[in-house]
């Protein structure tokens, strides 16, 4: 109840400064609907205007010594948006999406699919990635779409 107070008052703040604004309420981890579910049944009550999802469906596994295949948790997260979008009526955006920078035809193949299933949802307002400039040697970050300050093939389906 806190929280939502909090955050209602940010969004009728962020309003009155910039009333064309819309509010975004994020959650990470978009492929996993009890979460997603649980988070925005408990902020039924909040202001917002719409859903924020965040994927990064290739986390590093220790235990295995490799990066898991990204595709599960893209099509999770893919049938996960038409789901949210009926239950709370909200357009969605997936505001945070990330793979590896050493895994650029894959990150380009996992971005294409979002791309090719999202075509048509009017409510799907689009992906942004998270510091798609970061290079693991320079800043230590594994996520990002460049090579030697060049981005890579992991950007080109948003060349159409």
């Amino acid at each position: 109840a806190n929280f939502i107070k909090v955050f209602n008052a940010g969004a009728a703040a962020s309003r009155k400064v910039y009333p064309d604004a819309k509010v975004i309420l994020h959650i990470d981890n978009g492929w996993q609907f009890e979460t997603v579910r649980w988070f925005f049944d408990l902020m039924a009550t909040a202001d917002y205007d719409m859903i924020g999802l965040s994927l990064y469906p290739s986390y590093w596994n220790d235990s295995r010594k490799e990066y898991p295949d990204w595709t599960t948790k893209t099509k999770r997260l893919v049938n996960n948006l038409t789901t949210c979008h009926d239950r709370y009526g909200k357009p969605i955006m997936l505001c945070e999406f990330g793979m590896p920078a050493s895994q650029p035809d894959k990150a380009k193949e996992a971005l294409q699919y979002l791309l090719d299933n999202t075509v048509g949802k009017d409510w799907f307002m689009g992906i942004f990635l998270w510091e798609p400039e970061s290079e693991r040697d320079r800043n230590g970050y594994d996520y990002g779409a460049f090579s030697n300050g060049t981005p890579t093939a992991a950007l080109d389906p948003f060349k159409n």
